[in-house]
């Protein structure tokens, strides 16, 4: 049975620690375990620590268990509340942030799960884009200038059918784990789930990589 909920990697030498979340905890162990031995964990702090004293030095450990409905809350939470600790590898302090290149939290690299974009959506079809983004704050800690692009991107991905009649191929490459994908951009979003948004600017010469590593190394039509 999944596990939803908070938990905690903490090193076992100093007591620093990673809070995190996961509606399958024991499934997000596996991926940090995974990713921290590979050497490609997209946590720099977590990664550097776990090579300096090894993986006998780590304990992943649950610290409370919750409803899904009220995951992203209860994470925002704990996250406030060390927000200013010293002992913690966490590097943003805000549900699904990405840092930027000096290290600040930065709107264009919040990344939002499917999940949580997902409430967000009904949320914001039952109600004015106002409210949403108060619920947003509220819910998940998002400022305005994030709440706004989340709803940008949802209503991008509402008209995505009629925007994306595009046929060309695709060939993206990730430079982080040397993955390679060949197909439409419309098939790369859903064997990926990276936002529309973000496609877009890429295959349009916008950006020249996304957070997570992808480029576009060529392009055919059919």
């Amino acid at each position: 049975m999944k596990k939803c909920g908070i938990y905690k990697i903490i090193n076992t030498k100093n007591d620093f620690y990673y809070i995190g979340s996961s509606v399958d905890i024991t499934s997000r162990f596996g991926n940090h375990r995974s990713n921290l031995r590979k050497n490609t964990h997209n946590n720099p702090k977590l990664q550097n620590a776990w090579n300096k004293y090894g993986e006998h030095c780590f304990n992943f450990e649950i610290v409370e268990l919750c409803d899904t409905k009220k995951l992203y809350r209860i994470e925002q939470k704990y996250l406030n509340k060390i927000r200013n600790c010293s002992k913690t590898y966490n590097i943003v302090f805000i549900v699904g942030g990405f840092p930027d290149s000096a290290g600040h939290k930065n709107p264009r690299w919040i990344n939002v799960s499917h999940n949580k974009k997902k409430i967000i959506k009904q949320y914001w079809q039952e109600h004015h884009t106002v409210k949403t983004i108060q619920f947003m704050k509220d819910e998940f800690g998002y400022g305005g200038s994030i709440a706004r692009r989340i709803i940008k991107e949802i209503k991008d991905e509402l008209n995505m059918p009629n925007r994306m009649k595009d046929n060309t191929i695709y060939h993206f490459k990730n430079l982080k784990t040397e993955e390679n994908f060949k197909g439409t951009r419309q098939h790369f979003i859903k064997q990926y789930n990276i936002c529309y948004t973000t496609v877009s600017e890429l295959v349009l010469g916008k950006i020249l990589q996304t957070r997570s590593g992808w480029i576009v190394s060529q392009s055919s039509k059919t």
